[in-house]
C-alpha cells in the first residue's frame, strides 16, 4: 500500500510538473506571438512611411522637374526677348545711321542749293535796283529779271516740299481706303502736262488696292512724271502701265517708258535721296526716294529692269493683302 501511495503522489507530481512547464511554453508562445506582432506592426508602420515618402520624393522630383523644364522655357523666353532687343537695337542704331545720313544730305543741299539760289535772287535784286536807279532797265529786262527770280523761288520751293515731304513719310498715320487704281491713274495722267504725242496706256485692267489715296497718287505720279521728264523726244515718248500677279506674297504693278534707259550701275543709287543716274542734276533726287521710302512703309518694293538707251521698266510691288479681288474680276 505504501508502494501504491509512493506511486501516486509520483504521478501527481510528474502532472503538477508538465502543467506547469506547459503554462510556461503557453506563456513564451504569447509574449513571442506579442513580439511577432509589434514587429509586423513596426514593419508595416516602416513600409507605410516608406511608401509615403517614395511618394513624397516622386512628387518632389515631379515639381522639381517640372520647375526645371519652366526654368528652362524662362531662359529661352529671355535668351529671345535678349536676341529680339538686340535685334531691335541694332535696327534702332542702323536707322539712326540712315537718318543721320539722310539728315547730313538734306543740311548739305539745303545749305547749297538754298543758299545759292538764294545768293542768285539777292544778286538780280541789286541787278533791278542798280539799274532803275541809272534809268537803263528796259521793260523786257525787267521782265527777265523776274521770271528769273520766279523761277529761282519755285526750284527753292519745290526743293524744300520735296524734303518735306520726304521727312514726313512714316512719322504720321495716313488713312487707307479703298482705292480705284485704274481711275486714279487715269486721274493722275489727265493732271500731268503730257506732250504732244507722248503716249500713256493701261494695258489691262487694274485692280482695287487698300492705299492711303493720296500716298497712291504721289506714289505713280513720280514714276511717270519723270519718264515724260527724262525723254530725250517727248512727242516719241510711250509708258506702258500693266498689272500681274507675282506670288504669294506681293502682286505687282509695271511702268514702262520707252526712254533713255539707266545703266545697271545706277539701279540702286536712283532710289536714294539726292543721287543722280549722271551728272546732269535733272530734278530734285528726290522723287524715286519718296517713292520708295512710301512703299516701304506699306511693306511694298521697287525695282528697276534697264539698260542704258533702252528704256526703263519700273516694278511696283505691293503686298498681297492690300488686293481687293471682286469675284469677276479673279485672276484677269
Amino acid at each position: 500500500m505504501k508502494d501504491i501511495k509512493k506511486l501516486h503522489q509520483s504521478t501527481d507530481g510528474s502532472k503538477s510538473e508538465h502543467l506547469t512547464n506547459n503554462d510556461h511554453l503557453v506563456s513564451i508562445n504569447e509574449a513571442l506571438q506579442k513580439k511577432i506582432e509589434r514587429l509586423e506592426r513596426k514593419i508595416s508602420r516602416e513600409k507605410a512611411a516608406r511608401r509615403e515618402a517614395e511618394m513624397i520624393m516622386e512628387i518632389k522630383s515631379l515639381e522639381l522637374y517640372n520647375l526645371n523644364l519652366k526654368l528652362i522655357e524662362v531662359n529661352q523666353n529671355l535668351e529671345k526677348a535678349v536676341e529680339r532687343r538686340t535685334e531691335e537695337l541694332r535696327d534702332n542704331l542702323n536707322h539712326l545711321e540712315v537718318v543721320n545720313t539722310e539728315l547730313m544730305d538734306i543740311a548739305y543741299v539745303v545749305s547749297h542749293d538754298v543758299r545759292g539760289s538764294v545768293r542768285q535772287i539777292g544778286g538780280l535784286v541789286s541787278l533791278i535796283e542798280n539799274e532803275s536807279e541809272t534809268d537803263n532797265l528796259t521793260k523786257e529786262e525787267l521782265s527777265d529779271y523776274i521770271s528769273e527770280i520766279k523761277n529761282r523761288t519755285f526750284k527753292m520751293y519745290d526743293l524744300l516740299d520735296g524734303i518735306r515731304e520726304y521727312i514726313s513719310i512714316g512719322r504720321k498715320f495716313h488713312a487707307v481706303t479703298e482705292v480705284d487704281l485704274q481711275y486714279k491713274i487715269a486721274k493722275i495722267i489727265s493732271k500731268l502736262n503730257v506732250p504732244d504725242g507722248y503716249i500713256i496706256t493701261i494695258k489691262n485692267k487694274l485692280p482695287n488696292i487698300k492705299i492711303n489715296p493720296e500716298r497712291c497718287f504721289q506714289i505713280f505720279s513720280h514714276i511717270i512724271k519723270n519718264a515724260i521728264e527724262y525723254h530725250p523726244n517727248p512727242s516719241e515718248g510711250v509708258v506702258h502701265i500693266s498689272f500681274e500677279h507675282t506670288d504669294t506674297n506681293y502682286f505687282e504693278v509695271n511702268v514702262t517708258d520707252n526712254g533713255i534707259g539707266i545703266a545697271p550701275r545706277y539701279h540702286a543709287k536712283v532710289f536714294k535721296l539726292f543721287q543722280f543716274a549722271d551728272n546732269s542734276q535733272h530734278g530734285k533726287g528726290i522723287g524715286l526716294s519718296i517713292v520708295k521710302k512710301m512703299l516701304e512703309a506699306i511693306g511694298g518694293k521697287i525695282y528697276i529692269d534697264s539698260e542704258e538707251g533702252k528704256g526703263a521698266n519700273f516694278r511696283i510691288l505691293f503686298p498681297y493683302e492690300l488686293l481687293i479681288v471682286n469675284k469677276e474680276d479673279l485672276w484677269y
